[in-house]
């Protein structure tokens, strides 16, 4: 496991705070990590102090050195890709250009030698297909639920998505239980 996908399909389950804590705690263990701000209302970047100076996502995907576009975390195993693309244009472009996928690929590629962990923050699932094609290129898929709209009809569809996005493993982090309805819990 060394690329995670973090999705749901609703926003405000807890995406975002998810894939920041993962990756902060991976950092403090002393792994390399990168997180991806993919989603298209950025807010990864805002859990961490980043220089918006250097080039954000849009570079990473449309220039030739990824390297360029990485901000590092002062005092941390920890670097971001931000959002530098609020208006979701970048998502257009992967779907209109020939080799938009092929840059997505390629540049998620070159970064997995250089890190332990990948952590890519992806746009909610439906809202954008793009989701699904960052998950294509995870080794594992973090689903994100919360608990007040969890069903059996949202789990067949996260079954759904993982087969059509072609992720090889799956999980699910289910957030907003209400622990006093429980005697026992963890």
């Amino acid at each position: 496991m060394k690329t995670l996908a973090i999705a749901n399909t609703k926003g405000g389950c807890g995406k975002t705070t998810l894939a920041a804590n993962l990756g902060a705690y991976l950092a403090d263990l002393g792994h390399e990590v990168l997180l991806i701000d993919a989603d298209i209302q950025p807010t990864l970047s805002n859990y961490f102090k980043v220089n918006k100076t250097i080039k954000g996502l849009t570079a990473f995907l449309t220039e030739l050195d990824v390297m360029d576009s990485i901000s590092r975390v002062p005092n941390e195993c920890l670097d971001i890709v931000y959002s530098d693309d609020p208006e979701g244009k970048l998502h257009e472009w992967i779907k209109q250009q020939p080799d938009g996928r092929l840059r997505l690929r390629i540049a998620i590629s070159r970064l997995v030698r250089n890190y332990d962990y990948i952590i890519i923050d992806t746009p909610p699932i439906g809202m954008i297909s793009d989701a699904l094609v960052l998950m294509k290129y995870a080794d594992v898929c973090i689903y994100v639920m919360n608990s007040k709209f969890a069903n059996k009809q949202g789990v067949k569809y996260i079954e759904e998505i993982q087969e059509k996005s072609g992720s090889k493993s799956t999980g699910i982090v289910l957030n907003g239980i209400k622990t006093k309805r429980w005697k026992y819990y963890y």
